[in-house]
């Protein structure tokens, strides 16, 4: 990952390493290794503006969602998987900063960095699978294809869209 406004390179090794190089020439400003065992990172997804990297660990049975600030070093864990084969498809940041957008094999979830909680705005029914989400403006946009495990249902491909109002803890 690299941001020119910060003069800044990010390095995210898969065995659990990040480092950080800024400057020019480039200078090794900040490492971080983790300690987890028989994990790996799979996925990562940067703010610039807070210097937040989120970090996808995954093993054959499990996968997490680490955010690593790099200004002050703290970790937070934010998300960790539940179902049998559930994967992080991919990690995203609105453009205002304020909320990672997590999805996975079976759910699309929304953290809410200055709350610190985690919504669910989506969740598979019989026969689908999540392929991806992102922001597009003030909606989500969730993208729900067919399980493959899941022969004997038909499900068309689709891309189905959310706004973000707060109604009993979830997305309407």
């Amino acid at each position: 990952i690299s941001y020119a406004k910060h003069r800044q390179c990010i390095l995210v090794h898969i065995h659990n390493g990040v480092s950080v190089f800024s400057g020019s020439p480039a200078v090794l400003k900040n490492s971080f290794c983790f300690e987890e065992p028989d994990y790996y990172i799979s996925n990562c997804c940067f703010e610039s503006t807070r210097q937040l990297l989120a970090l996808t660990f995954s093993r054959s049975d499990h996968e997490k969602v680490l955010i690593l600030d790099l200004s002050n070093s703290e970790e937070t864990a934010v998300f960790s998987t539940m179902h049998p084969h559930e994967t992080v498809e991919n990690l995203c940041y609105s453009k205002n900063g304020k909320f990672l957008l997590i999805s996975t094999t079976y759910q699309c979830c929304e953290y809410a960095l200055d709350d610190k909680k985690l919504s669910i705005v989506r969740e598979t029914r019989d026969g689908e699978r999540i392929a991806g989400a992102d922001y597009d403006g003030k909606e989500i946009e969730v993208v729900v294809t067919q399980n493959r495990q899941e022969q004997e249902m038909q499900i068309t491909d689709h891309c189905e869209c959310f706004q973000r109002r707060k109604l009993r803890g979830t997305f309407t």
